[in-house]
């Protein structure tokens, strides 16, 4: 007697090829990226101006048309040509060179502040969360301290003190972003300890190093990451203004805020393109920051997805 079973049913499944896997994955990962934009369409136009600017910075050697150091005292405060297009300085130097570069400085400090910031920020803050009673209040107590001074006025101080390096620029800068990051850091750390499957770790016999490292800090990852997206342009803004006032990258080095100078001042009204040029840079680097910072909130809170 025939068997009543389809052939189709008996055939094994014929395996996916190589190829078959990669466009497969290919096709869902541009399907995110699609949902992404289509969801987040003026964040995602701010990360690729912020891309943009990136990599012109870090490509500076290769777009760059000018050398950013070369003088040419002939060619001194021409305005936007064909050859210049965000014309020259007072000293002949491509303005759009200096940009490029400048950009190179100034994301670069504050990159690495806030990295430095931010890691540290995360340490202390999730172990004062974690373990509280007298550690937590020492740590809040220092805390206290470092924001009731401005930043700006940390980073002058301590620069007009210690001399004004890069390196020292870049710790200095880190210093005065660490209140807040500890204080994001905390509260994620004590809203996630008071979770049932933290007090089943403990009942487990979990230690408190492998809670804070398996446990807290995972599900604490998403606000620090939004702070640590605000501090980028925080970082930007104190670097640009410490340069501005002649505590930040020295001459004849290129930095946004110190071509906001006193060079720019000085010749602000019949050569306006020497403060536009690298105050626009500035603006459009420190909003699309704050645009992606809020595109990451309402992403990671719950009560927002909707909205």
């Amino acid at each position: 007697m025939a068997s009543s079973t389809p052939a189709s049913a008996s055939a094994p499944e014929r395996p996916q090829s190589l190829a078959q896997a990669v466009l497969s994955g290919g096709t869902s990962a541009a399907l995110r990226v699609a949902q992404v934009v289509r969801r987040y369409p003026f964040p995602c136009l701010m990360a690729l101006v912020l891309l943009l600017i990136g990599l012109g910075s870090g490509l500076a050697d290769l777009v760059a048309p000018a050398d950013p150091l070369a003088i040419n005292p002939r060619e001194r405060l021409f305005g936007p040509t064909t050859t210049y297009i965000m014309g020259t300085d007072a000293l002949g130097r491509d303005v759009f060179t200096r940009v490029l570069y400048g950009g190179r400085a100034s994301l670069g400090v504050s990159i690495a502040s806030v990295g430095i910031a931010i890691g540290i920020s995360t340490f202390v803050g999730l172990v004062s969360g974690a373990v509280s009673g007298w550690l937590d209040v020492l740590v809040q107590r220092i805390v206290d301290v470092l924001m009731a001074f401005p930043g700006l006025i940390i980073v002058i101080s301590l620069t007009a003190f210690l001399g004004n390096s890069v390196g020292l620029l870049i710790v200095v800068i880190a210093i005065a972003l660490l209140g807040a990051g500890i204080r994001v850091a905390r509260a994620a750390a004590i809203q996630v300890s008071s979770q049932p499957y933290i007090e089943a770790a403990r009942t487990l016999g979990a230690g408190q190093a492998r809670i804070i490292g398996r446990h807290i800090l995972p599900n604490a990852m998403p606000p620090i990451l939004v702070i640590a997206t605000a501090q980028l342009g925080i970082a930007i803004l104190i670097e640009a203004s410490v340069s501005f006032l002649g505590y930040g990258i020295q001459p004849p080095a290129a930095s946004w805020g110190f071509m906001l100078g006193a060079e720019a001042r000085i010749h602000m009204i019949e050569q306006p393109w020497l403060s536009v040029w690298p105050g626009l840079a500035i603006f459009l680097t420190v909003f699309s920051f704050n645009i992606i910072g809020d595109a990451l909130r309402d992403a990671f809170d719950p009560r927002l997805r909707g909205a």
